[in-house]
């Protein structure tokens, strides 16, 4: 009897652009004919960074798409109300943030609460019985943190935790949010300083896929689906004339991050990528697929980024998603003579 495979999702950071995945996720679920599909329910493991652990979060717990969908929306534009300007702009916009970030933590605290609750590992391990991953980064030991379920018996520090305040963490965003600062699950006395997991991994697939060798049976097949949150521009050009780049070329550190946060991403992807195929070699039956995205060009791109939560921003997004999605579900039809896609056969499993 074939042994059922171990099924990982994982999510990757970028803000706003989270609104790409949730609507690239729920497109293909109408593309499927799969709508009312409980998504969390058909993975055993599912990781996130930033606002794809604010995803990946919803979906362990049993929060439709649609509502996500609703809390990026609405939410959005207060959480980010002071997005990042381009040009002349962008000096003022500086002055003005030189000692406070520019996004709104309450208004995500808030936001959270009404789709999260309370809610806190344990008891999502509990009722569900989805393992869930988080990232973040340990600003007082310099360190990466990663968020667990009790699915381990021998790794219980998360238990008492609050989704909520794990994903506040793992969205702490330099320049956007400030650190995120909350009383340690394991001592009371003691207050975390947190941020942004994308700062080490961005995308979460590594994460995910040492999770899942820890949790699988032997000999259990394991399939991994990664989602991204919408690929920027291709390249950057850069002449000898310009190479001596300063505060002003890279936005005051703005252009920075947000060129890390896509490399990370992507090297991730590369190296999860290589350690599948050595790991098939050696006789562990592992596939990753990540889901197919087109670059932004022209016009798209200066609408997009991790803070842009205008009407054309959201527009944008969803375009995007409409297209990829179209994409992701040719791919399945193409490959059906050698059994589909990972997360087609995860779809349409009965």
């Amino acid at each position: 009897m074939q042994t059922r495979p171990f099924r990982v999702l994982t999510i990757d950071g970028g803000g706003m652009r989270g609104l790409y995945s949730v609507a690239l996720l729920r497109s293909l679920l109408k593309l499927f004919d799969k709508s009312e599909l409980d998504l969390g329910e058909r993975f055993d493991l599912i990781c996130g960074t930033s606002t794809g652990a604010i995803i990946g979060a919803g979906l362990a717990a049993g929060v439709t798409l649609e509502k996500m969908q609703e809390l990026f929306e609405v939410a959005g534009p207060k959480i980010f109300p002071a997005p990042i300007p381009s040009g002349f702009k962008l000096i003022p916009w500086v002055f003005r943030h030189l000692r406070r970030p520019s996004g709104d933590q309450n208004a995500l605290r808030d936001a959270l609460k009404e789709v999260l609750g309370e809610r806190t590992f344990g008891e999502l391990w509990d009722t569900r019985q989805i393992a869930l991953c988080i990232t973040s980064t340990d600003l007082a030991s310099c360190s990466p943190r990663v968020f667990k379920t009790p699915h381990d018996s021998g790794r219980t520090l998360d238990r008492d935790l609050t989704l909520l305040s794990a994903c506040v963490a793992s969205a702490a965003a330099p320049i956007v949010f400030p650190v995120a600062k909350d009383k340690s699950p394991q001592n009371d006395k003691v207050e975390w300083s947190m941020a942004d997991g994308g700062l080490w991994a961005n995308n979460p697939v590594l994460v995910g896929v040492i999770a899942a060798l820890e949790m699988v049976d032997i000999d259990q097949p394991i399939e991994i689906v990664s989602v991204g949150t919408c690929l920027p521009p291709g390249g950057q050009v850069v002449s000898k004339a310009n190479a001596g780049r300063g505060l002003a070329d890279w936005l005051f550190g703005i252009k920075a991050l947000d060129t890390s946060l896509d490399v990370s991403a992507a090297g991730a992807h590369n190296t999860a990528s290589f350690i599948v195929k050595a790991l098939s070699k050696r006789g562990t039956s592992i596939t990753l697929h990540r889901l197919p995205q087109g670059r932004l060009a022209g016009e798209q791109a200066a609408l997009v980024g991790l803070d842009q939560s205008s009407r054309d921003s959201i527009n944008v997004l969803y375009q995007c998603a409409d297209t990829d999605s179209r994409l992701a579900h040719k791919e399945h039809l193409d490959s059906a003579t050698s059994g589909g896609t990972v997360l087609g056969k995860i779809l349409l499993e009965v």
